[in-house]
């Protein structure tokens, strides 16, 4: 384990041998306000379909309620009763994020104080 500096660059990979699974990840730990690049094993063995694909959609709702969360009162109720389609998800996710879309994604976690602290900063 290791303590990941700002601005550092870490390992982040996937490795799929039989059923197990290896992730390196760099996770944020709240009461140290440090992120540790991490390895983590997932032992799929004896875990039926169904249960696989519980966990996967799981996944999935996890990554899609900040959309939800971020939608307008006439957005909210094509968000019920939807079917989604896990190819698609998957191609989005590996698609390439470029600087406006990261930009975007971190305005969007900001508060109003925050967003005008960052862009009065960038203005200086």
């Amino acid at each position: 384990m290791k303590i990941v500096k700002q601005g550092e660059k870490a390992d982040r990979s996937v490795s799929i041998k039989g059923d197990l699974v290896t992730r390196q990840h760099v996770t944020l730990n709240k009461p140290t306000k440090s992120e540790y690049a991490l390895t983590w094993a997932f032992d799929f063995e004896g875990v039926t379909r169904e249960e696989l694909l519980t966990v996967a959609s799981r996944a999935i709702v996890i990554a899609l309620r900040p959309e939800f969360k971020l939608a307008s009162a006439s957005e909210l109720e094509s968000w019920d009763n939807r079917t989604f389609s896990v190819r698609e998800y998957l191609d989005s996710e590996r698609a390439k994020v470029d600087d406006v879309e990261k930009a975007r994604r971190l305005l969007s976690k900001m508060t109003p104080e925050q967003k005008q602290r960052a862009l009065a900063q960038m203005s200086e």
